[in-house]
């Protein structure tokens, strides 16, 4: 209806689609739209990223993405903290209709009464240009062998709970015999046999892949 939708506000940018979210459950409505231009409308403080690229799904690029998601995280959260805001991250790898890695951010601000004289709580159009560019900075500065080493560990503790669980199991198990994925019988192997290149070659792939921004208001 006009009026609800009246309450839906979004940014997209760089041929891609925009996704669109209600006021009242932050849910999904739309991602379907395809906009040439770039979109500014005007918003409040809820702001969302996504970067989204194709990519096969197999072992060693799902852990891989496992790290990359951590690596983002670390980024986006550093750049948001400046600006009083809290970062919410999301990562999906979907294989149907087509194999595809996707990963959000939802910043949302931190309550100006806990937020310390020195930051620069400012409005998500002023901070969304230096969100742009967090990604071609992580690859700017690589990825050294120590620091891949530690993501390694950490995707390798990760794995093991989350296999134990019993969301785990039966992820596993669907993956295993609705879509033919085994991900993980030697998935030890699987993550040692990430290199700092394959790592900087996802991130490259979701820096020039499809992108969208949203504002919730």
């Amino acid at each position: 209806e006009e009026k609800s939708f009246s309450k839906y506000f979004a940014s997209a940018y760089k041929d891609t689609s925009f996704a669109v979210f209600s006021e009242k459950d932050e849910k999904y409505i739309s991602e379907a739209i395809s906009v040439s231009n770039n979109l500014s409308v005007k918003g409040d403080e809820t702001f969302g990223m996504k970067f989204s690229s194709l990519l096969p799904f197999t072992s060693e690029n799902v852990y891989a993405c496992k790290i990359v998601s951590t690596i983002l995280k670390q980024a986006f959260s550093g750049t948001a903290v400046e600006y009083g805001k809290t970062v919410e991250c999301k990562e999906v790898f979907d294989i149907l209709p087509k194999e595809r890695f996707s990963i959000s951010f939802i910043l949302r601000p931190v309550s100006k009464n806990g937020v310390p004289f020195f930051l620069n709580v400012s409005d998500v159009f002023v901070i969304r240009k230096k969100l742009r560019s967090v990604i071609s900075s992580v690859i700017e500065k690589g990825i050294k062998d120590e620091q891949l080493e530690k993501y390694k560990a950490f995707a390798l503790n990760s794995i093991s709970q989350s296999s134990d669980s019993p969301e785990g199991v039966i992820n596993n198990v669907i993956l295993r015999y609705a879509y033919g994925k085994d991900v993980i019988s030697y998935y030890k192997d699987a993550v040692e046999s990430i290199t700092a290149e394959k790592i900087l070659k996802i991130l490259k792939g979701l820096e020039e892949g499809n992108k969208s921004e949203y504002i919730i208001k």
